[in-house]
């Protein structure tokens, strides 16, 4: 077995659990429980250190001792589980792995974190902090599996300027991922949150976080997220609300955000009454919705209050009598008219889901090149001549523009 490759190596040898030194090979810390010993090990990395020190762990890890867990990290450490799988032990109704308070620059690589619920009915998340007062920073968590813990996969206070990369968190009891304030500066990147019995997602915090990633078949909400100046960049959330016909793919508060070629959308039982809903926006700062579809729920996109996203090039479908109906926000097109010479007002439907709030008229004929001016309702765009275009055949031809 190699050592030089990390301080400590972790490993299982018949009965026992052996933390080996990565500088001589020799055994530093033995025993029964794997949690005191990887404890152990960690506890003895450089005090105050201002680079990472790292552990790897290797084999399969039961972790029985409640007085041992979580297992606390501290700044400064890698802690490489591309070769281990860990499970809690029966009745232990305790976290898996906690960032030790104030901490920085901590790394989990891979992995498969087993929270066997089943065998644990009063606790326990995978990846936790010490809560809302804590600030952790600069932490990542990379290619990790999480999943059947009777909390939360990843639940956190604080995140800040931290990675969460391809990250698979499936059938806890609670969320996926929850982190429930200060999200700032960070980056959820090729993530999946499915068949969790809360949210796949739930976040909180001021901005600056680019969120993508799959949340899917959760029975709460894909997306439930609280955050401005945030982009969603390729977020998809897909079949949620099992549970009931009360949520949606994605929830959003808050304003400033940008979503761009996501996907929200419902296609088993029950369907979302929304795949996309933001509220408490502001008049002056709504999101911006481009390149998305939004497909199958019964609603499609609900706005509270009532102010319509700025949108650009999205489709959306909500089910409706039987059918999926596309739910125009944009629509454009070319009108062809015959002129009489003495109508001046001419009526395009422009199909879009409610008034449009802006409106673009062209001339596409030489008859079409008066002056003019038009208004705009939930239905038509009412096109008037200051004078009547003159006799013909399909001699007016107006090309148009509106979005919601």
């Amino acid at each position: 077995m190699s050592m030089k490759e990390a301080s400590f190596v972790v490993a299982k040898v018949g009965s026992q659990y052996r933390a080996y030194r990565g500088d001589s090979g020799t055994i530093k810390y033995r025993g029964t429980d794997a949690s005191t010993v990887i404890n152990n090990a960690l506890g003895a990395l450089t005090l105050n250190r201002t680079s990472q020190e790292k552990i790897v762990l290797k084999g399969s890890f039961t972790l029985s001792s409640a007085s041992s867990l979580p297992i606390i990290l501290p700044s400064w450490t890698l802690l490489d589980l591309r070769q281990a799988k860990l499970k809690l032990g029966n009745a232990v109704n305790k976290s898996m792995f906690q960032l030790a308070d104030a901490s920085t620059d901590i790394t989990i690589l891979g992995g498969l974190l087993d929270g066997n619920s089943d065998n644990n009915p009063t606790g326990g998340s995978g990846i936790i902090d010490g809560g809302a007062a804590t600030s952790n920073s600069r932490t990542k968590i990379i290619d990790t599996k999480i999943s059947w813990f009777r909390e939360h996969g990843i639940y956190f206070g604080q995140f800040s300027v931290g990675w969460l990369v391809r990250v698979e968190s499936f059938y806890n009891n609670k969320s996926g991922i929850r982190v429930l304030t200060d999200v700032d500066r960070s980056k959820l990147i090729q993530c999946e949150s499915y068949g969790n019995n809360e949210n796949g997602l739930e976040v909180v915090g001021m901005g600056l976080t680019d969120i993508g990633g799959t949340y899917s078949s959760n029975r709460c909400h894909g997306v439930l997220a609280s955050v401005s100046e945030s982009a969603f960049i390729g977020t998809r959330a897909e079949d949620n609300n099992q549970s009931a016909s009360v949520y949606s793919n994605c929830k959003v508060q808050h304003r400033y955000n940008r979503f761009t070629g996501c996907m929200f959308r419902s296609e088993g039982t029950p369907l979302a009454p929304w795949d996309f809903e933001e509220y408490d926006n502001s008049v002056s700062e709504p999101s911006i919705l481009s390149g998305c579809r939004f497909h199958g729920s019964t609603g499609g996109i609900f706005v509270y209050p009532a102010t319509i996203p700025y949108m650009k090039g999205n489709i959306v479908h909500k089910y409706s009598g039987g059918a999926w109906v596309e739910v125009l926000y944009a629509n454009s097109g070319t009108a062809t008219f015959n002129g009489t010479g003495a109508q001046t007002t001419f009526t395009i439907a422009h199909g879009c889901s409610s008034t449009p709030t802006y409106c673009e008229i062209g001339a596409k004929s030489t008859d079409a090149k008066g002056d003019k001016y038009w208004s705009v309702d939930a239905t038509n765009i009412t096109v008037t001549f200051g004078t009547a275009p003159p006799v013909g055949t399909n001699n007016v031809v107006l090309s148009w523009k509106a979005e919601v």
